[in-house]
């Protein structure tokens, strides 16, 4: 069953380690919503995972196919309220997690 008003938000933590199992778009597909990173995760995660690419794993090609299938879904800002949360938790957190925390309160 696919819930689409509900949604899963993943920092970069979560990515790379679905993506460490190897099974990174059969988790995507089994749970029951839609899931989301942000901008900055999708970039970031992008640019780590290339780099474990030269260790021979498939994490790129899983994570880019994820996106074209529609079983992961990119955002960005919307509001000014999400980007002055952004500011507020980029004090304590990293860009990918404050972006994450920021839109997943609005």
């Amino acid at each position: 069953m696919q819930i689409t008003h509900s949604h899963i938000l993943l920092d970069a933590c979560c990515v790379i380690n679905f993506c460490a199992s190897g099974q990174f778009l059969a988790i995507l597909k089994s749970l029951p919503a839609e899931i989301v990173v942000t901008t900055v995760v999708q970039e970031r995660e992008l640019k780590t995972l290339q780099r474990l690419q030269e260790e021979e794993n498939d994490a790129v090609l899983e994570f880019e196919e994820a996106i074209k299938q529609d079983f992961l879904k990119v955002v960005d800002f919307e509001s000014e309220e999400e980007e002055e949360s952004f500011v507020n938790y980029s004090v304590d957190l990293d860009d990918g997690e404050s972006t994450t925390c920021a839109i997943a309160v609005h």
